[in-house]
């Protein structure tokens, strides 16, 4: 071989090597890049998780908000016609007790 054959094939090694180093660099480049993707992807998916939680916590403490004054709303409605009810009883009973009074003191004053 000659010399110039020799320098030749350096040279062709040595290109060879350059483009080695470069794919790897770009290979390299290219795993942290996705790397980069990956963590990216998750706290994404973390952060659209702990909004849902706090979103779905919102909803059920309003419902159960809602559910709750409902329920006094009833519970109040309730006690109302219960006291009204209780009212109207005692005034019954005050007239029947008035009536019973008037029949006895007839009786009793012969009338």
């Amino acid at each position: 071989m000659s010399d110039n054959s020799g320098t030749e094939i350096e040279k062709v090694v040595n290109i060879l090597l350059d483009v080695e180093k470069k794919i790897d660099s770009i290979k390299l480049g290219m795993d942290q890049k996705k790397q980069e993707l990956l963590d990216a992807a998750k706290e994404a998916a973390e952060k659209a998780k702990e909004e849902a939680l706090i979103d779905i916590t919102k909803s059920r403490k309003k419902a159960l908000d809602e559910i709750q004054n409902n329920a006094e709303k009833d519970a109040n409605k309730i006690l109302q016609k219960n006291n009204e009810s209780i009212k109207d009883l005692q005034k019954r009973i005050d007239k029947k007790f008035q009536d019973a009074l008037e029949k006895v003191s007839n009786k009793v004053l012969g009338e």
